[in-house]
């Protein structure tokens, strides 16, 4: 059984803006739970207005990206260890580049637009999937008739990394920029 630890979690709160503060919540934590675990436990338990989003806990959706110390992450996958140790803090903000709308929720739907207006499919029929370098159908005789392509989740945090959409808006990002290259 893992140690307990004592983690201060400190949460950016805002609405619609980047000019917030941070809430600071003293809590314990396994230091094998994820970083995800612990924003659903402080809106559980200590601040249900605390705004994020969330879906799968398995890196699959993306939804749960955020900047934890400094550093984007999918924090369903960042184990509490890998980020703080035992009385350590905890420091988790919404994506960067991207509108707040509350808290750590991020708007991105400029981001989905960018990839529908470069024609960017994340699936597409069986029979029409290109094997290029080395990308191909993960499985071929499919029962639902499409194949996923490539491993963007469509998560955000290479825009919210990229320091070239901070100063220009319209730069498509890495994510975009890739799937058109395929």
């Amino acid at each position: 059984m893992s140690p307990e630890w004592s983690i201060t979690l400190s949460i950016f709160r805002s609405d619609h803006d980047t000019s917030g503060r941070f809430d600071q919540f003293e809590i314990k934590a396994s230091p094998d739970e994820y970083v995800l675990d612990l924003v659903e436990r402080t809106w559980a338990k200590h601040d249900r207005s605390i705004t994020f989003a969330q879906a799968c806990h398995h890196s699959v959706c993306g939804a749960c990206g955020m900047v934890v110390n400094g550093i984007e992450k999918l924090t369903c996958i960042t184990p509490v260890r890998s980020v703080s140790k035992d009385g350590g803090l905890i420091k988790v903000e919404p994506l960067k580049n991207f509108p707040v709308i509350s808290d750590l929720a991020v708007d991105m739907s400029r981001f989905y637009i960018q990839m529908e207006e470069v024609g960017f499919k994340q699936v597409v029929p069986v029979g029409e999937a290109p094997i290029a370098d080395g990308i191909a159908p993960s499985n071929p005789a499919s029962d639902s008739g499409i194949e996923r392509l490539v491993d963007c989740i469509e998560c955000g945090l290479c825009l919210s990394a990229c320091p070239i959409v901070a100063t220009n808006e319209t730069y498509v990002g890495p994510a975009v920029l890739a799937a058109v290259q395929q």
